[in-house]
């Protein structure tokens, strides 16, 4: 892989013999600690220290007295403004007519000063409304102390990422742009790395405050500088760095190699990590962007990302769908979290997805110092080669043509160390050089020349002119290493520890290396001087497979396929958060919301106790539910529980507990021995273990030397004084049976004293919340109180409209003979008066939505409402079988009669159910039933992505999704026909017979699977009558999971779900079986043609469509015109908002 990107040479002048090694086997192996100009090396925070989350301490903000109030604020609005600055409310009002600019500008700048930033201002028509912080028509304005310099320099270590992406995605939490934050260089991705970084207006509080949220990332040692980090403005790096799996015998010749490496140094290449070691290299695309072939460029980077090289995520099958379908926009949404922000390739397809070029991708898209590292590839290819060729011509002594820094020739004085070599580009002091020259050559072969990078300086950062051709390593020292496990650690990580040194023996032999070079240099290229081996990523994967048996090969590739799909991963930044931070919302029976805060370990029961403390409810009649009515275990702690950080639940009502309830405890000892008896869910735990005293023949509660008893519950300890405060209840346990553990543990008195301390805390806070408590109750109270009035008046208002409507209804209305009574359901009419409840609309159009009057009801308004209440209990009347064809009945009898008579209303609504008869359900005859028994195939696992708590940003394209699905969602309800669930599920199991003809059973029967045919109209006790046939055994059973399949007579396959295809299990007593044992007449074919089979018959089976009961658009519109009505009936005039088939008028 070296000799690809011109690394041949050695500075010793030869090639020496190789010594196999193992380089970053683990993160940790690989050290780098960045050297400021002065020399100060950067720290690497052991695992054992915990770096603090926040900065300074924020000051208590008071109001400042001393500001000089503007004229044009009155008094009552100063103390309002004071008020507000102390609570949260009402934004105040700061009338401002009549005042000058100045004046106004005035305004703001006191509130600012006076407040200290903490009311914000915003500008309206009617004045200045000042708020106690932000809202969401406020913009966030940054106002910088102009005392404290405007960059914040802090030191950023990570492992096992990639310097642009730790970047960026700290510039996301920070809310800056990426450009905003600066370092030195660019630091190794595999390995454990420490580097300055600095950002713009940012406080040190908010830098350090990320720690809490990212992993593999720690920031510390923050800074105030007026400049910030420019690109290689350190001296160089500090490298500490383990070589493992060394040949035996090879501590010596390794010796003399270091002193001699110690004294030469190595010849200055760029190392194969600036090329890459995917299918594209970065070479060839900064050749492509040398050649501004901007959309090969592009194609190549995302290649790079296709599933075949990163081996899957969700990066790859992003990229691998814009190649297949060129839809920028269909492979962006493939992205999660952080990779739409944090990765060249969502940086790419972003700028595809709003229009961008395939030169804006390039030059714009993508951070300058991401898209710089393509550029400095090319040169860095260019370098090497002409490096080597110098080493092979003139050898590694200086010589007459060499040239130093400055592109001047060495004097007599001067070493190998002082020769350089320019880097590719128009450089005049170098113009003469043999560099130079051989940099030319190489540009023309690829059809290029000099210019081509001076053109791309306004868009990329090319850095250096020169570079030197050899370097010295300092500060060099060494050590071996004897290890037995081939992923010991040996050196302390980031977030691991290593071995100590005493307990390092076994056969496997290593060396830990450390040195320090220059900025630019890279440590790899160093190393293969030592060892004379091909230290690429591509030759190290190898070397470890090789030395490994296929577990550890598996597992080692598994941590690489990890590695590669580090973007994937970095999806839960966005989601962490501390667990301090951790939190639930609880919807209260009076429709407020409370949040409680929760911990891994507190109890379901905790959280419901504080939501019914802050809303006035009692705990003991009250519980909690998710939103899909599921009622959750107060017993359980919240990380078992399965519910989400952030998540909402409900509080309903439940029986309360009584104070006397008791539950069958057991109590087992540490020795093992278990007692069980009845106890009172409201006794204290301590008061619990001195009943069961006499049952252990122990004191239980008592402190024996230093030893506290301990109650173990659900993996939660409650200690000493614990005890005192909690029952059973508080635990979530007010039923059933209970199992808990008594254990002694040993406290010290600094352990008591905090244990007391928290205790005492927690009495404070429940004390606060109890004196809020008595008046939230009684507000519940008078609540409900209010509530149960006004539905007594409602209920009585109700009744006594009914018995006018009654009333009314005998009056205007001929008595109904008994037989035809039927017709009506006078109980419980709904109460929908269409002619009042819909809003207007056009006269002129027909909807089964009725219409609203816009103008004073007419004369004969109480003859329209009676018709209108004796076609609502038509309607309640229309909820049988038939109701179908009865609906239709009524609506053509009003849609095509055009007005007509309450007597004609009842006489087709008669005629209807009188020509409708029950429907006799009718089943197919038994078919073939082609049975067939095959083996389980086994299946090949597929590698899935990881699933992660997603941080993805809602955008315009997801708001406007919304927007479609609420207007699609509001179109339904109002254009949803009157029909009831009944009919509906009936409907939807008559298409559901007509779709599928067919149906295919496969039953689990041991190994094997035994499939047949049936006609889906088929009797599915015809399923039990096959199964009796086929089975040597009796004593099956069929089951659908854990759920027993009961067939029927008078049921077909389509009202037990099982069309058209369903799979089984046949048990038998839960004991195995072997099908070829319990089977007969059955033939055993593979599963592929079983397949066949299953496909042949299910062939005939059509699409089913759930019947949809929104009205008919076609329908409505082309509505004849209806006949007009006899010019001698009354009615509303001619332009009245009624429709056509209650309009009585002239023709």
């Amino acid at each position: 892989m070296e000799t690809e990107f011109g690394l041949t040479e050695y500075a010793s002048g030869h090639t020496i013999t190789p010594v196999s090694c193992l380089l970053k086997e683990m993160y940790s192996d690989f050290i780098v600690q960045e050297i400021l100009a002065d020399g100060k090396v950067l720290t690497i925070p052991s695992p054992d220290v915990i770096l603090e989350s926040t900065g300074a301490k924020k000051k208590d903000l008071e109001i400042e007295e001393s500001i000089e109030k503007p004229n044009c604020i009155p008094d009552d609005i100063l103390l309002a403004l004071d008020e507000r600055f102390s609570t949260k409310g009402t934004p105040v009002l700061v009338k401002v007519e009549n005042l000058t600019k100045e004046e106004r500008k005035s305004i703001h700048q006191f509130i600012r000063e006076r407040y200290s930033g903490k009311l914000i201002t915003e500008t309206k028509e009617d004045g200045i409304y000042v708020s106690h912080g932000h809202t969401q028509s406020t913009r966030k304005r940054k106002n910088w102390d102009e005392n404290i310099p405007k960059e914040c320099h802090f030191t950023m270590c990570k492992e096992n990422k990639e310097t642009s992406f730790a970047c960026q995605l700290l510039a996301k939490f920070l809310n800056v742009g990426p450009n905003n934050i600066k370092t030195h260089g660019i630091k190794d991705k595999r390995g454990v790395t420490s580097q300055r970084v600095s950002v713009t207006q940012v406080l040190e509080s908010t830098i350090l405050n990320l720690n809490s949220k990212l992993r593999g990332i720690k920031v510390f040692d923050c800074e105030y500088k007026n400049e910030p980090v420019k690109m290689g403005g350190h001296w160089g790096n500090r490298f500490s760095i383990v070589l493992r799996e060394l040949p035996e015998g090879s501590e010596a010749l390794l010796h003399e190699r270091l002193e001699t490496f110690q004294n030469t140094g190595f010849l200055n290449y760029f190392g194969t990590q600036r090329f890459g070691s995917r299918s594209s290299t970065t070479a060839e695309i900064g050749l492509a962007i040398a050649k501004r072939n901007w959309e090969s460029a592009v194609k190549m980077i995302l290649s790079n990302s296709m599933p075949d090289h990163l081996e899957g995520g969700s990066v790859g099958y992003a990229a691998k769908c814009f190649t297949e379908t060129g839809d920028a926009r269909k492979a962006f949404s493939k992205l999660k979290g952080a990779q739409a922000f944090a990765t060249v390739e969502g940086n790419i397809l972003k700028c595809l997805t709003k229009g961008g070029t395939w030169q804006k991708c390039i030059t714009e898209a993508i951070p300058i110092q991401s898209r710089s590292l393509y550029v400095h590839a090319y040169q860095s290819l260019l370098w090497n080669k002409v490096a080597s060729r110098r080493v092979r011509e003139f050898g590694t002594r200086v010589h007459e043509y060499d040239v130093g820094a400055d592109g001047k020739p060495l004097g007599e004085h001067s070493n190998h160390y002082d020769i350089h070599i320019p880097l590719p580009g128009e450089n005049e002091a170098f113009k003469e050089s043999y560099g130079s020259k051989w940099i030319s050559e190489l540009l023309e072969e690829d059809g290029l020349d000099e210019t081509c990078f001076t053109s791309l300086q306004d868009k990329f950062s090319l850095g250096e002119a020169s570079r030197p051709l050899f370097v010295e390593a300092k500060d060099l020292k060494w050590k071996f290493i004897r290890y037995e496990n081939p992923r010991t650690l040996l050196q302390d990580g980031l977030q691991t520890r290593a071995v100590p040194e005493s307990e390092l023996k076994g056969s496997r032999l290593a060396l830990e290396i450390q040195f320090s070079l220059i900025s630019g240099s890279y440590a790899t290229v160093a190393l293969r001087e030592v060892t004379g081996s091909d230290m690429g990523k591509k030759s190290m994967r190898n070397i470890s497979l090789q030395n490994r048996d296929n577990d550890e090969a598996k597992e080692w590739k598994g941590e690489e396929k990890e590695s590669e799909r580090n973007e994937d991963t970095e999806v839960k930044y966005e989601e962490s958060v501390s667990e301090d931070m951790s939190c639930v919302t609880i919807i209260c029976p009076n429709a407020k919301r409370v949040q409680v805060k929760t911990t891994p370990m507190m109890l379901l029961r905790q959280v419901l106790e504080e939501a019914c403390l802050k809303s006035g409810f009692d705990v003991n009649s009250h519980r909690l539910q998710t939103q899909s009515r599921k009622p959750v275990d107060p017993s359980l702690p919240f990380r078992l529980s399965g519910i989400a950080n952030n998540a909402t639940l409900e509080m309903t009502k439940k029986e309360a507990v009584s104070e006397n309830a008791e539950i069958e405890l057991a109590i087992q000892s540490g020795s093992g021995a278990r007692h069980q008896k009845k106890v009172g869910v409201n006794v204290m735990l301590s008061n619990v273990l001195n009943d069961f005293t006499a049952s252990f023949g122990e004191d239980l509660v008592s402190t024996n030397d230093g030893m506290v008893p301990c109650i173990v519950y659900m993996n939660k300890r409650y200690t000493g004084a614990e005890l005192s405060i909690n029952s059973l209840s508080s635990l979530g346990v007010t039923t059933g049976k209970c199992l808990i553990r008594h254990m002694r543990v040993k406290l010290s008195e600094a352990e008591i004293s905090a244990m007391e301390t928290k205790l005492s805390e927690e009495v404070e806070r429940k004390k606060a919340l109890d004196a809020n408590f008595t008046k939230l109750k009684a507000e519940n109270a008078e609540r409900e109180r209010l509530e149960r009035i006004r539905q007594e008046a409602f209920d009585n208002d109700k009744e006594a409209r009914e018995e006018r409507e009654k009333e009314q209804l005998k009056a205007i209305l001929p008595e109904v003979p008994d037989h035809q009574s039927n017709l009506m359901d006078t109980s419980e009419p709904q109460q929908r008066d269409v002619l009042h409840e819909v809003p207007e609309r056009n006269p002129n159009s027909w909807s089964f939505d009725g219409p609203a009057f816009s103008r004073p009801a007419p004369q004969n308004t109480m003859r329209l409402d009676e018709l209108n209440r004796l076609l609502e209990r038509v309607d309640n009347s229309l909820t049988t079988a038939a109701m179908e064809n009865r609906t239709d009945a009524m609506v053509n009898a009003l849609a095509d009669g055009g007005r007509i008579t309450i007597a004609e209303v009842r006489n087709r609504a008669e005629a209807a159910m009188e020509e409708e008869k029950e429907a006799v359900e009718v089943f197919a005859n038994p078919c073939d039933r082609q049975a067939v028994l095959f083996k389980k195939g086994a299946k090949a696992q597929e590698d899935e992505p990881m699933e992660t708590e997603e941080f993805f940003e809602v955008g315009v394209d997801d708001i406007r999704n919304m927007q479609k699905d609420l207007r699609r969602a509001v179109r339904d309800q109002t254009q949803a026909s009157f029909v009831s669930k009944e009919f509906l599920v009936k409907k939807n199991r008559q298409l559901k017979m007509e779709a599928y003809q067919h149906t295919v059973v496969r039953i689990n029967v041991g190994e094997h699977v035994l499939q047949a045919c049936f006609k889906t109209s088929e009797r599915s006790s015809n399923l039990e009558v096959f199964l009796n046939s086929v089975f040597k055994t009796p004593g099956w059973k069929l089951l659908f999971t854990s759920m027993k399949v009961v067939t029927s007579e008078t049921k077909n396959f389509v009202d037990l779900d099982l069309a058209p295809k369903s799979t089984l299990i046949a048990s038998f007593g839960g004991h195995s079986v072997n099908a070829n044992e319990v089977l007969q007449n059955v033939n055993e074919v593979t599963p592929e043609q079983a397949d066949s089979i299953s496909s042949s018959w299910l062939s005939v089976n059509k699409t089913f469509i759930p019947f949809n009961s929104t009205v008919n658009e076609d329908r409505k519109q082309k509505r004849h015109p209806l006949p007009a009505s006899s010019a001698s009936c009354s009615g509303p005039p001619a332009k009245s908002a009624m429709p056509k088939w209650m309009q009585t008028g002239k023709k």
